[in-house]
């Protein structure tokens, strides 16, 4: 065993404290073979054990083969290589030492029962529990963010809270109904819905018709959504229809129905689009019924008068132009011609009446009730 006095000398050389190699590994019974590489590290070029050559700047090709013959070939524990740190401050002599390790018989991990192996079984189970814990964590987040990301499409399904815009698409509003914005499809009829109600809010309907509304909408997700209530239809009427009579026949007008017949067809003839009753369930897609060529779209009634609750017209539509007119003349107290219709509503017999007047000018040759026939040109 050397001297205090040598051992000392390597301590003080490496850079050691007593915590690191000191009298106490020779105390437990460490040989001077088992640690003379790390006394070499002090003095590579001397002889320390006597079974050890001068060192060789060539034995070792890199830093990586290093560590690879320190941990991997000679099996030593942490504890037993801890001289390794100090080579992070030696010239690269040093460093070749590091393949000479097995010359000096360092004992195997196996060898050395008790604290060493006992702390690095702990460092293990503990690095596993923070691995399990940090996965645990991360799941339990995604799943949070999944719980709160349908909460929140749940709440915009049931209870929107934006009333849609007076004016222009309403692509917000059809956001907060959870529509997917599709490619549009090629219709001659402006893409856009026309709704009316009394409030012009969503929420404000019974959850039967909210359903309905949101199934024309899954039929037709390309379109955006134009809601007016009657604060909206009176302002349009008043900004574009200010020079006709229609704004005063609304204002005053005091069925809900009579009010969304003025409303609709001044939003159509002026803009075009498609309007539906919000309780009328759609079949089909407006595209499916109107095709890329049409440019007027309505039903017949089993009373023989033209279905107004589901309509859809081109911008400045002659039609829509002249039903307006005849709205005028109904509210006029004028006779508006019914072509053998039973019906005593004024929206379908206004239809009707101005179907009819446009097709005996532009059409007259044209039938244009035929049992045959969904589609005719004129």
């Amino acid at each position: 065993m050397p001297p205090p006095a040598q051992v000392e000398a390597v301590e003080a050389a490496n850079g050691l404290s007593p915590e690191g190699l000191s009298a106490r590994e020779f105390d437990r019974g460490h040989s001077e073979e088992e640690l003379g590489w790390c006394l070499a590290l002090a003095r590579p070029s001397e002889l320390v054990s006597g079974s050890v050559q001068k060192l060789s700047n060539a034995a070792l090709p890199d830093v990586s083969a290093f560590w690879d013959c320190n941990w991997a070939g000679n099996g030593a524990s942490s504890r037993h290589l801890a001289a390794t740190a100090i080579l992070m401050g030696v010239n690269e002599a040093v460093f070749n030492f590091g393949c000479w390790a097995q010359a000096f018989q360092v004992r195997p991990r196996a060898k050395y029962p008790g604290s060493v192996q006992q702390s690095d079984g702990a460092l293990m189970a503990v690095a596993r529990g923070v691995g399990l814990g940090l996965r645990l964590l991360l799941a339990l987040t995604l799943l949070v963010l999944l719980a709160f990301g349908l909460f929140i499409v749940n709440v915009q399904l049931e209870i929107p809270q934006a009333q849609a815009p007076a004016l222009g698409p309403a692509w917000q509003f059809s956001v907060q109904l959870g529509r997917v914005r599709a490619k549009p499809k090629v219709t001659r009829i402006p893409q856009q819905l026309v709704l009316t109600s009394k409030e012009g809010t969503f929420a404000s309907l019974p959850k039967a018709v909210q359903r309905n509304v949101r199934h024309t909408l899954a039929l037709n997700p390309w379109v955006s959504l134009r809601w007016l209530g009657d604060k909206e239809c009176e302002s349009y009427l008043m900004q574009h229809y200010n020079h006709t009579e229609l704004p005063m026949f609304f204002k005053h007008e005091t069925r809900g129905s009579y009010r969304s017949d003025v409303c609709r067809a001044a939003v159509l003839a002026r803009e075009g689009g498609f309007y539906t009753d919000l309780d009328v369930e759609m079949k089909w897609s407006f595209q499916d019924l109107a095709g890329n060529e049409t440019t007027f779209l309505a039903s017949y009634s089993e009373d023989g008068s033209v279905l107004n609750a589901m309509m859809g017209a081109v911008a400045n539509s002659s039609f829509m132009e002249e039903m307006l007119r005849q709205l005028t003349r109904f509210y006029r107290g004028e006779p508006v011609e019914r072509y053998g219709s039973s019906s005593e509503w004024m929206g379908p017999v206004t239809a009707l009446a101005g179907l009819k007047a446009v097709a005996a000018r532009d059409c007259p040759r044209q039938d244009l009730q035929p049992e045959d026939r969904a589609q005719f040109n004129c």
